[in-house]
């Protein structure tokens, strides 16, 4: 399977909360840019409540910080932000999503499950998606 095309992305978020973000993610040997896009991705198939980012600070002292984001995921992210008009930019958007999972409102998690479609599997089970949910500490 050939890998994922990557685009460079530059929103301008707060070095203070990536920190945070890339502290959070590490113990799960995911990138911070790899996490950001499966935060994205959560995003844009309407995975992640309103409620668990909205009041997040998006802080202060933005600067630009570079990345390498799938330029499929963060389109659809920035058109469901569009459509929906409640953050006026994407930096906006990518600063609350790090925000929540710094936070422990939202949790990224990975799971593997046998495919239904595979002939050998004994019971057909849903395939599984990685991607973000709501950290039950944040209820």
């Amino acid at each position: 399977m050939p890998p994922t095309p990557r685009s460079p992305q530059k929103p301008y978020i707060s070095p203070h909360a990536w920190a945070q973000f890339i502290d959070a993610v590490a113990p799960l040997e995911l990138t911070g840019p790899r996490a950001l896009e499966l935060a994205l991705d959560s995003y844009a198939r309407d995975l992640i409540p309103v409620a668990a980012i909205e009041d997040i600070d998006a802080g202060g002292g933005r600067k630009q910080v570079n990345m390498r984001i799938s330029g499929a995921v963060w389109q659809r992210a920035d058109e469901k932000r569009q459509d929906e008009g409640r953050y006026a930019n994407m930096a906006t958007l990518v600063s609350k999503l790090i925000g929540a999972i710094a936070q422990g409102r939202l949790s990224i998690t990975m799971t593997v499950t046998p495919s239904p479609a595979d002939p050998r599997t004994t019971a057909p089970q849903l395939e599984a998606r990685g991607g973000i949910t709501p950290s039950p500490l944040a209820a």
